[in-house]
């Protein structure tokens, strides 16, 4: 028989591409999960919580159409850097605020989680429309269902990580680990 080619989904660039939609998947499925753990340990108050997602929703919404243009101005990769690093930062500043006086119910607690919603949502048009550069157009399809699946995957591993982590280790080791998947 003959030998069929390596597709080029499993090339190495679009394994780095898939690998990254799926980390910040997970981190910003998790993000609001561990801010409702939080209210159950007596950390944030239920109103608290509601004004970070509130927040959180905003920053996303915003960057959003932001993050598309720029990726086309500047590019893609530099985006995905960007809005990863804002987010990284952005879960930070939580971890900060928490780890000072074991409350997150303050002003730099809002500042991250707008900042991890900047992040999040700049780096989601980016990652869609990087995928054609990344796959020849014979594999797109291919391609497109593996990230489709990573999406819908992210959204059961994200909470069920995120929750399983502040359970055992508390809030602030999940805020540490969803900084460290941006």
């Amino acid at each position: 028989g003959q030998c069929k080619p390596v597709s080029s989904v499993r090339s190495l660039p679009f394994l780095r591409l898939w690998s990254g939609n799926t980390a910040c998947g997970i981190a910003t499925w998790a993000l609001p999960f561990v801010l409702g753990f939080a209210v159950s340990q007596n950390i944030l108050s239920a109103i608290d919580l509601g004004l970070f997602l509130a927040l959180r929703s905003l920053g996303f919404l915003a960057a959003v159409p932001i993050g598309g243009v720029m990726a086309d101005r500047i590019g893609s990769r530099r985006i995905i850097l960007a809005s990863s690093l804002i987010a990284a930062g952005g879960t930070l500043l939580i971890c900060i605020e928490l780890a000072r006086d074991g409350q997150a119910a303050s002003l730099l607690t809002g500042a991250g989680v707008l900042l991890s919603g900047i992040g999040q949502g700049a780096s989601r048009p980016v990652y869609q429309s990087i995928v054609p550069r990344v796959v020849p157009e014979a594999d797109l399809q291919t391609a497109n269902a593996a990230l489709s699946l990573s999406v819908r995957g992210t959204i059961l591993i994200g909470p069920a990580t995120a929750t399983l982590i502040a359970t055992m280790f508390g809030v602030g080791a999940a805020f540490l680990a969803i900084g460290i998947l941006w």
